[in-house]
């Protein structure tokens, strides 16, 4: 169900530190419409003009871990200082990216609705890493826009009512 494609190790997507704990799961958008996970993930794997990663990547057909869940991933970037005030109060003036897991989820177009296939995987994996590090999805499963107030992912930043039953799927997967 995984393909593990690491991205090489390097400053711009895979730097290599260590997390400090993982207490959250940062659900994002990749923000280009109508690609695979593998053309994301070869995106990060070259990227030279900013720092962009996540540890997952998932399309209809495939869900990629591009960075090892102990290692820092760079998916919830801002400058400091430009948190929200739901992140400075989580942790401070730190960054984020030391404590949550990135998962980036692909759409067919700019509204950023997520195919189905692709919403059944997230779930699972979610499910999955919520039981690994014993995080509440209600709680701890939050969207970029939570972290940095960007609209990511798009759909679910506009429509929260989306997020509530994403969030309530995972539980209930979770209870199997």
């Amino acid at each position: 169900m995984i393909r593990e494609t690491l991205l090489e190790p390097r400053e711009w997507g895979r730097p290599q530190l260590r997390m400090r704990s993982v207490d959250v799961i940062v659900l994002h958008w990749v923000g280009n419409p109508g690609t695979s996970a593998e053309f994301n993930r070869r995106y990060f794997d070259t990227q030279t003009e900013r720092r962009a990663s996540a540890h997952y990547i998932i399309d209809a057909t495939e869900i990629i871990r591009c960075i090892p869940e102990d290692e820092v991933a760079y998916h919830c970037g801002t400058a400091i200082g430009t948190y929200t005030p739901w992140t400075v109060s989580r942790w401070g003036e730190e960054h984020a990216n030391w404590y949550c897991l990135g998962v980036e989820h692909c759409h067919p177009d700019w509204t950023g609705i997520w195919d189905r296939a692709v919403v059944q995987q997230s779930q699972i994996l979610v499910a999955g890493l919520c039981v690994r590090y014993g995080l509440n999805p209600f709680t701890d499963v939050v969207l970029h826009h939570t972290i940095t107030g960007k609209e990511c992912p798009r759909d679910l930043v506009r429509h929260p009512e989306k997020l509530t039953a994403y969030r309530a799927a995972v539980r209930e997967i979770m209870e199997v």
